[in-house]
Formats: C-alpha cells, structure tokens, sequence
C-alpha cells in the first residue's frame, strides 16, 4: 500500500510543474530580455511583464521587484531570468548528520582563524620587540667621531710691495697663504659592539665645500647650514647625510689612497663625498682622492679628529654667519616696511 501512495505522490509532483508550452513562453521572453541592453531596462520589464500575464502570473509593479529583477537580469543571465518565472524548488532540510557536520566545520573555520590571529599577534610582537633590542642596542653602542677637515688649496693674498734687493724700486708680488680655502665638517656615527650583525656604519653628516672666508652665499644645492627671508636664501657648503658605504678604493692606482679603507657617501649614483680611513684624506670626487697634485687640491680635504666641543664650535661659527645675514636682511625689510605708503 505505501508503494502506492509513494507512486502517486511522485505524479503529483510532476504534473504540478511548469508545462512545456510555459517553459517555451518564458524561455522565448527571456531570449528577447538578453538580446537587449542594460540601459533598457523599461523595455526589459515590459517584456518579462508581458510573458507573465500570458502564463497566469501577477506583473512587477514595484520599485522592489523591478531592483530584483534587474539584479536576476544582470548577474544571472538566461537561467536567473527563467528562475524568476519558475523558482527553483527550495533544498530539503538539513539531516541531522549534515547539520552537525555544518557545526564542525563552523567550529573548525572559526578555530583556525583565532589560530591565525594568534600567530599574527606573536609574530607582530616578535618583530617589535627585536625592533625595540636594535634601537637599544644602537643606541647604547654608537660612537661619534668629529673630524674637522681643511682644504688642501689655499687662500693666497697677493701684494704689490718695493724689491728690497732693487737699487731703483722696482716692484714686486709678495704672496701671503692666509689658510684653507674651504673646510669640511664630518660626524661619523659607528656602532660597535658584541653584536657583529648590528655593528658598523650608521647614517652620519657630512658638510662640505664651506668658504673658510665667506661662508654665507645665497645659492647651495643642499645644505644643513641654511636660513630663508622672503624669497631669499641664505646657506654654507652643502651637507650630504646618510650611511656611508665602506669599501676598498681602487679608481686610481696612483691615488695615496689606492688600497685603503674608505668611506664613500653616495646620492643617486655617483659619489659626492669620500673619506679614507688610513690617512684621513678626503675628497669630493672618487676621481681626486689621493691625488695630491695641485690642480685637484680644490676638490680634497686633510682631516683631523677633533672634540665634540671643537666640532661644535666650528659648526656654531658657520651657523651664527648664516643667522647673522638673514637677520640683517629681516632687518632691514622691517625698516622699509614701516615706512608710510604715499597712496
């Protein structure tokens, strides 16, 4: 008897679905929905209306029901269009096993997230805290060196002065060598400690090309000695900042220098200013270190290492030449700005 009703209960189902003829009916208004573009969606729903009134069914008449049929439309092409005249039947409930299942995974999934979450924190604290040991351990193990760092040219002053060797007169140069040209200022940061990894050369100032008689100018490429007024500029020398490369020069085998270990302070590609470590010569261009003919004397610096206090001096001198022409300058706009306007 229950084979019966299990039959009977089948044909039922089938005879409640759709018939052939509906299908076609939808199928041929859901053709003519995709042959059209998204921007029509007026004529779209005037099509999908129209096939439901011909199958029995209530047209869309709401803003809501046309977004839902727009969206079917867009993302699920025919098959969300045919959905939309014939809902698939909803899944059969769960069983028990398969809900439980569901559980577990559920329970899995959120478990592995808080796993991973978990793994992040540490990680993320394991990287701070090294990050926190490595500024300690800098900090607490960098030694400043301060070198001060004459040119090797020379500031010469000539005098028309009387031959005392002359019976008549006659006129002679005298030349006087008044000192360096120019100077450099170097503070070099290494760190040196028990740990060979985090030890070596750290970012580190160099200044640079500084007019031992006229330091102030009003055109520097960079420099760390620089004070603005207006549209106007005032600076000495140029500063190049950053950690220095050590290596061993070998540009030219002539070079005093050829061999030696050196520091070379590099921006962009080329070197802007070098120092070896042997005998403290140091140079502007990897071309003229060690060279110590006349003609490059301009371009290279003799250094000595100093102390803080001397360094310092040096950099307050340079500093307070530079301050003092701004502030001459600020001077003297505030004077004419307090004059009264005629107009």
């Amino acid at each position: 008897m229950k084979k019966y009703f299990l039959i009977a209960g089948a044909l039922l189902l089938v005879g409640c679905g759709p018939s052939q003829k509906d299908k076609d009916t939808a199928a041929a208004a859901c053709s003519e929905i995709m042959s059209t573009r998204n921007f029509e969606s007026a004529k779209r729903v005037s099509v999908y209306n129209a096939a439901r009134m011909n199958l029995g069914m209530k047209p869309i008449s709401s803003s809501s029901e046309e977004t839902v049929f727009d969206i079917a439309i867009r993302y699920g092409g025919f098959d969300g269009c045919m959905n939309l005249f014939f809902p698939p039947p909803p899944p059969p409930p769960k069983t028990k096993a398969e809900i439980e299942a569901d559980e577990a995974a559920a329970i899995a999934i959120e478990e592995a997230r808080l796993k991973e979450e978990e793994e992040q924190r540490i990680a993320a604290a394991e990287v701070d805290r090294k990050a926190k040991e490595k500024e300690k351990y800098i900090a607490e193990n960098t030694k400043t060196t301060h070198l001060s760092c004459p040119s090797l040219d020379q500031d010469i002053e000539r005098d028309l002065v009387t031959d005392p060797n002359s019976e008549y007169g006659a006129k002679m140069w005298v030349e006087t060598i008044i000192g360096p040209k120019r100077f450099a200022l170097i503070e070099l940061n290494k760190v040196d400690g028990d740990n060979p990894e985090l030890n070596g050369y750290i970012s580190s100032n160099v200044h640079h090309d500084i007019n031992r008689s006229k330091p102030v100018e009003t055109s520097c490429y960079y420099s760390g000695f620089a004070e603005s007024v207006g549209n106007k500029s005032f600076c000495a020398g140029e500063l190049e900042s950053g950690t220095p490369r050590e290596y061993t020069y070998t540009k030219e085998e002539s070079s005093s220098s050829y061999g030696h270990s050196t520091l070379e302070w590099v921006e962009y590609s080329s070197a802007d200013f070098l120092l070896d470590r042997v005998n403290l010569l140091a140079s502007e261009s990897d071309m003229y270190l060690g060279n110590l003919e006349s003609y490059t004397f301009s371009r290279q610096y003799q250094c000595e290492v100093v102390s803080k206090d001397a360094y310092d001096q040096k950099f307050q001198e340079v500093q307070s030449k530079v301050k003092a022409a701004a502030d001459a300058l600020r001077a003297e706009l505030d004077e004419r700005k307090s004059e009264e306007p005629q107009i």
